[in-house]
C-alpha cells in the first residue's frame, strides 16, 4: 500500500472476493485501520517571560505540541544543574506541564 497523502486509511477484503479449489468462496476479512502521517511533531517550551525566575523556584514549564503527543513524560525534560516535576499531561494531549526545581545555586537550564 501507498498512501496518497495524510490520513487514516482502512484495508479489508469483502465476502466473495475469492475462491478456494472447491470453489467457496471466502467471508470478509477483518479491517485494518492505520494513520499514515509523516508530519514532524513541532515543539514549544514556554514560561513566563514577564516574571523574572531570580531566586524563585519551581519555575512552571508549559510545552505545547501542534498535534496530539504520546509517550512525553516527566523523564523526557532535559535539565541542568536542576530536576522537572510535578508533571501534568497524559497520552494524546497537546499540552504539557513541569515544575522545575534548581538543585544548586546558578543557573538551572
Amino acid at each position: 500500500l501507498s498512501p496518497a497523502s495524510e490520513g487514516y486509511y482502512t484495508v479489508a477484503v469483502p465476502d466473495g472476493m475469492v475462491t478456494d479449489e472447491a470453489l467457496n468462496d471466502n467471508q470478509a476479512s477483518n479491517t485494518l485501520t492505520f494513520l499514515f502521517d509523516t508530519t514532524n511533531v513541532l515543539v514549544t517550551v514556554i514560561n513566563s517571560p514577564s516574571r523574572s525566575y531570580v531566586n524563585y523556584y519551581p519555575v512552571p514549564v508549559v510545552v505545547d505540541f501542534n498535534e496530539p503527543a504520546y509517550g512525553f513524560t516527566v523523564g523526557d525534560f532535559v535539565v541542568s544543574s536542576g530536576v522537572a516535576e510535578s508533571f501534568t499531561g497524559a497520552d494524546g494531549a497537546t499540552q504539557f506541564t513541569a515544575d522545575v526545581r534548581p538543585l544548586a545555586q546558578g543557573e538551572t537550564t
